[in-house]
């Protein structure tokens, strides 16, 4: 069992939704963070780990009124306009 298959909350043993996705568990949200710019613990600064973990929902719900809901909004990408030359690509 991997440690991710745990609730990182509870520690309620969790069950994989699929062989392929081990760290996918059924009723629970799986979590992963790149690092924080504020963190003396974790921030690698490389892109390329992360720290994963899952929640049950049992905690989920439980610990509703600690969580916050992001929402991003992106802006229209913008482009520059750059002739096409079609005989050298």
């Amino acid at each position: 069992m991997s440690p991710a298959q745990i609730c990182f909350s509870c520690g309620k043993e969790l069950v994989p939704i699929h062989i392929s996705t081990p760290n996918q568990c059924d009723d629970a949200v799986m979590f992963t963070a790149y690092g924080n710019y504020g963190s003396t613990v974790f921030d690698p600064m490389n892109g390329n780990i992360s720290l994963l973990i899952n929640v049950c929902d049992e905690c989920i719900v439980r610990n509703h009124n600690r969580i916050a809901v992001l929402k991003e909004i992106k802006p229209l990408p913008t482009f520059e306009h750059i002739p096409w030359n079609f005989d050298k690509e």
